[in-house]
C-alpha cells in the first residue's frame, strides 16, 4: 500500500490520514453499490472485498465510464 501513496507529500499523506474514517463491514457487507457517486476512496486495511457488477442499474442511468454497447 506504501507504493500506492509515494507520490504525495508527508503533508498529504498527514492530511489523508487525519481526515479518514475507520469501518469496519461485515462480511457479507455493502461498501459501496453501483451507480452511487462518490467523494471518498476506501482502502482495505485488512480482508478482501468482491466486486460485483451488473449490466442494469435501478436508476436506469447505467455505468458512465462503461463504453461498451448496451442491450
Amino acid at each position: 500500500m506504501a507504493d500506492f501513496f509515494e507520490f504525495l507529500t508527508s503533508e498529504d499523506k498527514q492530511r489523508l490520514l487525519d481526515s479518514a474514517e475507520l469501518r469496519s463491514i461485515d462480511p457479507d457487507g455493502v461498501i459501496v453499490n453501483q451507480g452511487e457517486l462518490q467523494d471518498a476512496i476506501f482502502v482495505l486495511e485488512e480482508g478482501e472485498a468482491r466486486v460485483e457488477r451488473s449490466h442494469k442499474t435501478g436508476s436506469g442511468g447505467g455505468n458512465p465510464f462503461d463504453d461498451s454497447p448496451g442491450d
